[in-house]
């Protein structure tokens, strides 16, 4: 038996290293846009943090560049027979009661981030490609909706 552990599915993973790298690979030494790598991260947060802000909180819808699509918040109007369990009501009541959350705060909608991969994405097998917005841009969703009643508005379905 080997103990040897096998490759991994995804070989080449590009990471913000190497957009670095390909950003400065044909910069002259004495040029205005050659920047460290701390200033180049600085930079890309920056710029994450406010797109997220104007998705989240504007309902804005950002296209991205190289027609990969556009990314949003869209909204759902909850079913009945789908409605998401609280567990915090079922544990505090020892498995007595069985409640669900009735969206009340938000119209009765829910809401998630949406990758919208149109017709003219030019990735292959784009179906398998998924996008995973951070527990923390979930969590400020959430509080804005929760602070804000209308704010559900500016999501469309």
């Amino acid at each position: 038996m080997s103990s040897e552990r096998s490759k991994n599915k995804i070989q080449n993973v590009l990471t913000l290293k190497h957009s670095y790298i390909y950003f400065t690979k044909d910069l002259p030494e004495d040029s205005k846009y050659n920047l460290s790598y701390k200033q180049y991260r600085a930079i890309c947060e920056d710029f994450n943090k406010l797109v997220s802000q104007a998705i989240i909180e504007e309902g804005f819808f950002f296209k991205m560049p190289y027609r990969l699509g556009t990314i949003r918040i869209k909204k759902h109007k909850v079913l009945f027979s789908n409605l998401k369990p609280n567990f915090g009501l079922f544990n505090e009541s020892e498995g007595k009661y069985k409640n669900v959350h009735l969206n009340e705060h938000s119209s009765g909608y829910y809401v998630r981030f949406y990758w919208n991969k149109m017709k003219e994405t030019i990735i292959r097998n784009k179906t398998a490609y998924s996008f995973i917005a951070t527990r923390a841009n979930k969590r400020e969703t959430a509080r804005v909706i929760k602070s804000d009643k209308y704010q559900i508005n500016k999501y469309f379905e």
